[in-house]
């Protein structure tokens, strides 16, 4: 750093080496909320529910449910899969990440972090936050701040399923409208 070498004190090359490693990390960005906020249905909104996995979620008129033409991760009993109605009628729609997936898991007998090691989805990288969801025993984000969109998943826990949900583009509000039957 030039701007110590000549003339500087200690101290001053000490402030700004400080501020610099300050400005460089992530104590002066904004802090991200924990997980996301349950939000009312937006207008004209179309409701997909599944009583068998016990849970429901809106989205666009302007997504679809693409059908489930190739077969779904290891240890998925459901896959829901939301694409822009547009790209969905494309030749090469099953090519483009979905606007949004849920994934429904058996239960987990340990607690859903652990599970999320356990299954490989938590990458060692990433950040993980709890927060609370209506009908969860545990709900958790994780998110990777070096990956590419999708770079934050979902996760939550009833007695009897895991529900992944990733959103991406514009899928915060169709994430708060994720709800858990009893």
């Amino acid at each position: 750093m030039t701007w110590c070498v000549r003339g500087a004190s200690s101290a001053r090359c000490l402030v700004l080496a400080m501020a610099f490693a300050i400005a460089c990390s992530d104590a002066g960005e904004p802090q991200m909320p924990t997980g996301p906020t349950p939000t009312a249905i937006p207008g004209g909104w179309q409701t997909y529910s599944d009583p068998v996995y016990a849970f429901s979620i809106s989205y666009p008129s302007n997504y679809t449910i693409l059908p489930d033409s190739t077969p779904p991760n290891p240890g998925v009993v459901k896959r829901v899969r939301f694409q822009d109605r547009q790209i969905a009628t494309t030749p090469f729609a099953d090519r483009e990440p979905e606007r949004f997936l849920v994934e429904v898991f058996g239960a987990q007998a340990t607690g859903l972090e652990a599970w999320l090691r356990s299954a490989g989805r938590l990458p060692a990288n990433a950040s993980v936050s709890g927060f609370s969801w209506p009908g969860a025993t545990e709900a958790v984000a994780v998110r990777q701040r070096i990956a590419l969109s999708p770079n934050e998943f979902y996760y939550f826990a009833t007695g009897r399923w895991v529900y992944a949900l990733t959103p991406s583009a514009d899928g915060v509000t169709m994430l708060g409208t994720f709800a858990l039957s009893p």
